[in-house]
């Protein structure tokens, strides 16, 4: 993932979840391959420390449920933990930050999904469809590769992007 933090604006973020109000000091937090993770240290108070984690909503599709499930689960984990003499649920388990708006995670919203649409239509609009036939009907292997490739570059001397399948399947030699 890209765990920059040039992509994200962190005070408005963090503005949207129940902490201690004032400036944070965000840097990337380990290398994470699905997820974003940050760590947020507060400028005048050390003991508030969060970690930020931008979920990848291409592999987590269902963030309520996902959220819902994590819940469960640490709350669980901290009944548990309360029963055990000298257990600590709070400093052994994950405590997760409510929103101002009660849930437990930040959505950016409209503009993230205008931006996924924009994309998306530039696709659709710049799609060509090839076709060709084969000398030879039949084929001794029961799969084709093909391999399309470009040699004109865009106007600023990139390779354009192909996708093309890999092959297609044929008739058995008889």
């Amino acid at each position: 993932m890209n765990n920059s933090t040039t992509n994200y604006n962190f005070s408005n973020i963090i503005s949207h979840f129940k902490t201690d109000e004032g400036t944070y000091n965000v840097k990337p937090f380990g290398s994470g391959h699905i997820n974003d993770t940050f760590i947020a240290r507060h400028t005048n108070n050390p003991a508030s420390i969060y970690l930020l984690q931008k979920i990848n909503h291409f592999v987590f599709k269902d963030i309520d449920g996902l959220m819902g499930n994590m819940i469960s689960v640490i709350n669980h984990l901290k009944s548990k933990i309360a029963e055990h003499p000298g257990g600590n649920p709070n400093k052994e388990v994950l405590t997760l930050i409510e929103g101002r708006d009660g849930k437990y995670y930040y959505a950016e919203g409209q503009q993230q999904l205008d931006e996924a649409f924009r994309k998306i239509s530039d696709e659709l609009r710049t799609q060509y469809l090839l076709a060709f036939y084969p000398s030879r009907k039949l084929s001794d292997s029961p799969f084709r590769r093909i391999q399309v490739e470009l040699s004109k570059k865009d106007p600023e001397g990139r390779a354009y992007q192909v996708r093309h399948r890999a092959g297609y399947y044929t008739a058995p030699a008889r």
